[in-house]
Order: structure tokens, then sequence, then C-alpha cells
């Protein structure tokens, strides 16, 4: 589990590489056998389909002149695990391969066209964008195999397309995030300190413990993990969230399909009530996680933006106080520059038309007259010019030019 103050880098999209097609091939068969392993009937149904959300975390994590050549062995691989865990024939076998490879095709150029590449889920609108096309993912394989069964006289009850239907969502939801979060947060965990490892251990281990009283015991009382979900939401991020649905995964569906647990009613029932109740938990898990995570995101940038208004005013302060002092400095150089060169000051408000003088104008002007103030400019202009003087300084007061 990652801080969720960690800010992954935007990811560049991923190759088709060997070691990348390697690592796909050997995911894909052990979320197959993860699957089986989970199942109320080993070797002949899997209640969810895991494999799924790996072929679609390649798909929206790869540029999209890789996506044929993902799904090509992503048909390649389900035709094989049909055919050796689940025991079907072969053409069976293809049909439910086709349908699933272009189904989550599909449900990739959706997130594509809806949220753009590569995929983010960081957001509610990403989660949302997801969690359609993960419902909508299912639809291409049951519409093939709704047409080979009608060739072929096969009789395939409502109950198996919604199974299949919930338990391939249900594996898209779980699976994707775990994938695309887990990616991209995996640097950011180096920097982690021990403490942060050990409260996602204590949580992790509460959880389990919960899910095993309360599957254990039939207690209709799963919202009593609540809490947990949302510690995990508010300290771990998108990255918690998915591991904690991981978990809940794991406990719900094998314990369900054993009889355990307050979905325990007839074996298909139970993996339809469990497969559903884990679809509607992922959804609102990420929508919550992604919730918190954007409200986290606008606290820091909020933060982030107050130290740099603090760093700028503080800058600020530091150059006026700068200017300041050169000013200052340079009053005390011109006073004593002016004080060499004996020279005045002379202030002229307009309004009163009186003068002030910055030292004694004595030695300049003489003694001050007996009315108490030295003669104004205009009383000093010669009688026959005075008047045109008035109207020009009249002029030149009112344009200012």
């Amino acid at each position: 589990m990652v801080s969720v103050n960690a800010t992954p880098a935007l990811p560049n999209p991923i190759s088709f590489g060997l070691t990348r097609v390697l690592l796909f091939i050997a995911g894909y068969v052990a979320l197959a056998l993860i699957g089986q392993g989970l199942a109320h009937t080993p070797g002949r149904f899997a209640p969810v389909l895991l494999p799924g959300g790996l072929y679609l975390a390649m798909l929206l994590s790869s540029d999209r002149r890789d996506w044929l050549r993902w799904a090509a062995l992503a048909f390649v691989l389900e035709a094989l695990v049909e055919i050796g865990l689940y025991h079907e024939d072969a053409i069976a076998a293809l049909i439910d391969a086709l349908g699933h490879t272009l189904g989550l095709l599909a449900a990739a150029h959706l997130v594509r066209v809806w949220r753009g590449l590569p995929y983010q889920l960081s957001t509610l609108p990403d989660v949302m964008a997801f969690s359609c096309a993960a419902a909508v993912s299912p639809l291409a394989g049951i519409a093939l195999d709704l047409m080979f069964s009608s060739v072929s006289g096969r009789d395939i009850t409502g109950t198996h397309w919604l199974i299949y239907w919930t338990g391939n969502a249900a594996g898209v939801l779980v699976v994707t995030p775990l994938i695309l979060t887990l990616s991209k947060q995996l640097p950011a965990c180096r920097g982690l300190p021990a403490t942060r490892w050990l409260e996602g251990a204590v949580l992790a281990l509460m959880l389990v413990v919960m899910l095993h009283f309360i599957f254990s015991n039939r207690l209709p009382t799963v919202f009593l993990t609540l809490p947990l979900i949302l510690w995990a939401a508010a300290r771990f991020g998108m990255p918690g969230m998915a591991l904690v649905m991981a978990i809940f995964m794991v406990i719900i569906i094998s314990y369900s399909a054993r009889g355990l647990g307050p979905y325990a009613v007839s074996p298909l029932r139970s993996t339809l009530l469990a497969q559903s109740f884990l679809a509607l938990a992922a959804i609102s898990a990420l929508s919550l996680a992604a919730i918190i995570d954007q409200y986290q995101a606008a606290q820091r940038a909020l933060r982030q933006a107050r130290d740099e208004l603090e760093q700028r005013v503080a800058q600020r302060t530091a150059a006026l106080s700068a200017s300041e002092q050169r000013l200052r400095e340079s009053n005390a150089r011109f006073d004593v520059a002016r004080a060499a060169a004996k020279m005045i000051i002379l202030d002229w408000d307009v309004n009163s038309d009186t003068l002030t003088f910055s030292d004694d104008p004595t030695w300049l002007r003489g003694a001050m007259p007996a009315s108490g103030k030295y003669p104004l400019f205009k009383d000093q202009v010669h009688a026959e010019d005075r008047t045109r003087f008035l109207v020009i300084r009249s002029m030149a007061l009112d344009t200012l030019q």
C-alpha cells in the first residue's frame, strides 16, 4: 500500500516486448488458476473471471498500435484456459475466447474515448467510465455464445448468462484497478516509512479477521467492514482500496462458493449474490477512493499555492526592504550633496499657492518680509506679463502640459 501523498508522473505507454509478453502469459495463467481455486467445483466453473482484468489493464496501459497483438495473445491464452481448465470442446472454447477478447477490447476502446490514454484511475469520472466499460464488456461474449448455442442446440439457462456477466465484470473491477494502481505507484513504495507498512499490514489483518468472522458465522453484517474501507481510502488511496477489494474478492467468493457466509443459499444463487455484491462493492469503493483522492489532491494544491504565495510575499517584502534601504542611503547622500552645494528644495502647493522651503532661505532670498512670507512667483512677474503668465499657468494646471 502506498501513501496518497505520492503523486506519480504520467506513465508512458508500455510496449509489446518479449519480457512483457512472458509476464502477461504467466499472469494470465496464474489468475486463471486462482479463479479455479475459488470455484465451488474446480475444473468446471470459475465464479470470477480474473484473467480478463489483466488483459484490460494491459490494453489501457499500452499504445493503441499494440492492441491487436495483445488481443491475439489473450485470445490464444483464453482458448487454452477454456480447454485446459474448464474442459470445453474446441469450438465452444474458441467462441468463448473470441467473445471474451472482443468484449474487453471494446471496453478498452470506450475508456479511451471517454477518458483518454494512458488511462489514469484517479478521479470519479475515471471510475465511472471504467465501471460502465466493465459492465458492457461481457455482452460480446454473451451475444456470441447465444448465437453458438442456438446453432449447436445447447440448452443454456438465463442464470448462466447472468453469472457469466457478473463474474466477468467483478473480475475486471477487482483485478484491473489493482494492476493499474500498483504498477504506477510501485516506485513510490520504496520511500515509505516502516510505520506506513506496519499500518497497512494491521489494516489487512483486521479486514481478513473481520470477514472471516462474518462469513464463518453467516452473519449479514458485511457493513461492519465500512470503517476499514474508509481507513484504507483515507490513508492509502486508490492502491490501498484496490488491495482491500482483492481481499474482499478472495474471502467472499471462496466462502460463498463453499456454502458459507450470508450469501450461501444454493450454489448458483450463492455465486450470483457474491458476484453482484463484489461488483457493486468494487464500484462504490473505487468511487469513494477517487473522491477522497481528489479532495486530498485539492488540499495539497491549496497548501502548495499558499506556500508559494507566502514565499512570494517574503521575497517581495525583502525586495521592498532592500529598496527602502537603498532609498534611505540615496537620500542621505543627496542631503550631503545638497548641504555642500547650498541647495534649497522648494515645494509649491498649487491649491493654496504657497511655498515651503527645505532649509532657511534667508541666505538665498534675504530677510523675511514684514508680511511673514516671501512673495510668490506670480507676484514677482512683471505687471505687463502677469496676465499672460496666469493664463498659461492655468492652462498648464488644467492640461498637465
